[in-house]
Parts: C-alpha cells; structure tokens; sequence
C-alpha cells in the first residue's frame, strides 16, 4: 500500500463503509454483466425463446428491475423515513474536507454525476417497483415513467464503479477491475447446454 501525497488515515468507519459499497458495486456489476451477456445478440435471445422463453422473459425482467432498485438504493439519501442509508454520500460524510481538500472536491463531482444517472432509475423504484403510485398503474400519470436504455444503466453502473476505483486508488495504491470478474457457470455455458439440448431434440 502507497501512502498518498495528502496521505491522511483512513477512518476505521469510513473504511468499513467503502469495503461495504464496494461489495454491493461488485454484486451489482456481477448480476448486470450476466444479464448483458445472457440477452447479447438475437442469436442468443432466439435460443432462450426456443427454449423457455416465457421463462427467460421473466428472467430479464427481474434481472432489470434488480439493477433499478441496487442503482436507487446506491445514489439514495442518507436518510429515508429517519432511518440511515448505506449510500456514496455516507463517502463524503465521512471524508475530512480539509484533510482531503482536492481528492473530497473531485468524489464529490464524481458522486452527483452517479446520482444524476441513477434519477430515471429512482423514479422507476419510488413509482413502481417498491411502491404502486396509481397514476402510473392506471397509466393516467400527468409524467409517465422514463424509459431507459441498456446504455443508460451500464453508464451508471460505471459511475459508481468510478468512485470506488477512485477512492481505491487515493487511499490503497489499487483498483478493481470490474470487468474482468471470473464466473464459473454463467450465461456463456447455460446457452451451450441450451443450444446442445435444441441440438438432440432436433435429432430425435
């Protein structure tokens, strides 16, 4: 571990918070990176509907509403309803301002920028996914839903993953790399063992 130039210590709290987020980011990305691969092409998505594709339907709709409420849940308040939040903001909460002066002011961008790509996804929860505003279900709402885009959530995923590569790097000397986390059994071989099983039907 390489001290940084400002070099203060990490706060036994804040430590604990970051390690924290950084496993909820982690989970995120792991559960985002499958539903990208499992839906990547129509080739792919032609298997899943040969094969069960009402099921596999179900399935990336959970897999979306699940990256909706972790994105919410990531960028909310520090408070809700009084209750505290594990939360990017606990980040800022805890770091010394002027311990930390120009690292606190560039997290501090960074995290408004996460929260400002998560507001459509926010919106989605608080209306529909944790809750059931009756304007939305009836569809009679004066500001219908957004809609949102695979490019909209993996954008967001990596702001998070920004901020803590970021505070990885100032105070551990390291980063994750998000996109190189190994998976035994995921969507690559469930579509071979779908697509060998097509593969004997087809015979028989």
């Amino acid at each position: 571990m390489t001290p940084t130039p400002e070099n203060p210590k990490l706060d036994p709290q804040l430590e604990a918070i970051f390690k924290q987020l950084l496993q909820e980011v982690t989970l995120l990305t792991l559960k985002w990176q499958n539903a990208r691969d499992l839906f990547s092409s129509k080739e792919r998505v032609e298997v899943l509907n040969r094969t069960a594709g009402g099921f596999f339907g179900l399935v990336q709709i959970t897999f979306r509403d699940d990256a909706f409420l972790a994105l919410s849940r990531l960028t909310d308040p520090l408070q809700s309803a009084s209750k505290d939040n594990l939360t990017i903001l606990r980040l800022l909460e805890h770091l010394d301002r002027n311990g930390h002066p120009s690292f606190h002011e560039s997290l501090e961008k960074q995290i408004a920028t996460a929260i400002d790509k998560c507001n459509p996804f926010r919106l989605w929860r608080n209306k529909k996914l944790a809750h059931s505003d009756l304007g939305t279900a009836l569809k009679v709402a004066t500001e219908p839903l957004p809609g949102v885009s695979v490019k909209q959530i993996n954008d967001a995923v990596e702001s998070l993953q920004l901020i803590m590569n970021s505070f990885n790097q100032y105070f551990f000397d390291t980063t994750t790399v998000f996109d190189s986390i190994i998976q035994s059994g995921g969507p690559d071989s469930l579509i071979h063992h779908l697509r060998r099983g097509l593969e004997a039907a087809e015979k028989e």
